[in-house]
């Protein structure tokens, strides 16, 4: 499995799994600072400092997307353990088919169905990083982007929002924006435009309702568009300062007879 294909693929989840495009009117400065609307984004999905204190969470969603021969259901799992493993895994037929594993600078593609195992490096390998960063309610804008311009807007649902235009540090990469409701101080909207072999893929993403989970504001629905699909996300899971073994972020070891074996009954059907 070619990188970029893993990452179109995992993208819906992934800009699902951030804590945050119809018609806009023309935006104004901004009457708060950066610093202020981050200490209010932490509060609010954050109140009682349980993320803060946690050492590692795991959360479970289901992603739906509707097509013309009926809706395709996945899993993915997300296990986080502070300062910087990450792992999202998914799952069709409650069977593992990739995973994507960050530890520190390093990150993999695991492809469970092949027994293939890539390093994602390069710029590949910052996308994840910024990604897996937004996923994060204690992360700071200032130091994950290189520039971040705040303005205010409302959009077509006729409610204010700051608008944080967030321009990475790789080059000719497109910005990361993200609408914060100002009166609720939750990220409601995440757009991000990713350069692919197939030309520039935009995908936004529609936060539609907030549940508290361990004491943590979370998107629970989301609806995803990419192109001409469309998602829903529904978070059912969440636990914070989750117990993993050893083994969880640690690169698997595939048996090269038994993916041999699989890989023969596979061309045979």
């Amino acid at each position: 499995m070619k990188k970029q294909c893993f990452f179109r693929s995992i993208l819906p989840a992934l800009a699902a799994l951030v804590l945050f495009c119809g018609c806009a009117t023309p935006e104004i400065p901004a009457d708060i600072t950066l610093d202020e609307l981050e200490t209010r984004m932490s509060k609010a999905m954050d109140p009682a400092g349980s993320y803060r204190r946690a050492s590692s969470y795991f959360q479970r969603q289901n992603i739906v997307e509707e097509s013309f021969w009926g809706p395709k259901h996945q899993l993915v799992e997300v296990k986080f353990q502070r300062p910087d493993k990450h792992k999202l895994s998914y799952y069709r037929e409650n069977k593992i088919v990739s995973e994507i594993l960050g530890i520190g600078n390093q990150a993999w593609i695991i492809n469970h169905t092949e027994g293939i195992i890539t390093e994602i490096t390069g710029d590949d390998l910052e996308k994840a990083k910024i990604m897996f960063a937004l996923a994060r309610p204690d992360t700071d804008f200032d130091k994950l982007f290189a520039r971040v311009d705040l303005t205010m807007t409302t959009l077509d649902d006729d409610r204010e929002y700051y608008k944080l235009h967030c321009q990475p540090a790789l080059p000719d990469s497109n910005p990361i924006i993200i609408y914060v409701d100002k009166k609720e101080s939750l990220p409601k909207r995440l757009i991000v435009t990713v350069k692919t072999p197939d030309g520039p893929k935009r995908t936004e993403s529609i936060i539609e309702k907030y549940q508290q989970f361990d004491q943590v504001m979370l998107p629970v629905l989301t609806k995803v568009v990419e192109d001409d699909r469309e998602y829903i996300t529904r978070t059912v899971g969440y636990l914070l300062n989750a117990h993993f073994s050893q083994q969880e972020f640690q690169i698997p070891q595939f048996d090269p007879v038994l993916m041999e074996m699989k890989r023969q009954q596979k061309r045979r059907r």
